[in-house]
């Protein structure tokens, strides 16, 4: 049990089975078992926890890290959540960018991070490479996946919140806040997204 430690990220795995908390003061990811409510693993990270993730097949743990004090870059990292060991650390492209909250594609081939400059970061989780970069005009706080996989919102720092085609890597409609989206961006999509 945890009771010193700040954890502001945690969630189930898709199955229930595991129970999945990232520290930020002590940078550290613990998974639970559930059913026997006992601990599985213990992951040390360099800096503190700015987000976790679970694959939706429930087999792949994503991380991220950042240091809000010294605003260090941080990274992502990709661990197998049966075992615990880590598989990768994914690349970053912009220097001293920080990664935030992490999304898996409905697939669970593709994660996505947005990030304090302003970009979408996304991976091909088996092959661990960055295959698209959208760009935002202030830092990104979270870029979640639609089910359907062929549309991602990401939301920024300012509250704007956008539709975005990932074939195309086209923003295909943005939203103000809480505001109503204008009628041109209606007629482009028949998705409402709300901040």
């Amino acid at each position: 049990i945890i009771t010193s430690d700040h954890a502001p990220y945690n969630m189930f795995s898709p199955d229930g089975k595991f129970l999945i908390a990232g520290m930020r003061q002590s940078m550290t990811v613990y998974v639970w078992d559930v059913a026997e409510r006992e601990e599985l693993h213990k992951l040390p990270h360099p800096l503190g926890i700015d987000g976790v993730a679970v694959s939706p097949d429930g087999k792949t743990l994503a991380t991220s890290t950042a240091d809000f004090r010294k605003r260090d870059p941080g990274e992502a990292r990709l661990f197998d959540l049966e075992s615990g060991k880590q598989l990768a650390v994914l690349p970053v492209v912009g220097n001293g960018e920080r990664i935030t909250k992490l999304d898996f594609s409905p697939d669970g081939k593709l994660l996505a991070a947005g990030t304090s400059r302003g970009f979408v970061r996304i991976w091909d989780v088996k092959a661990r490479q960055l295959v698209k970069s959208l760009q935002h005009a202030t830092g990104v706080y979270r870029a979640v996946f639609l089910p359907d996989g062929k549309l991602m919102a990401p939301c920024e720092y300012d509250g704007t919140v956008s539709l975005w085609n990932l074939s195309s890597s086209k923003r295909i409609a943005t939203y103000a806040g809480h505001g109503s989206p204008s009628a041109k961006d209606q007629r482009k999509s028949s998705y409402w997204v709300s901040s």
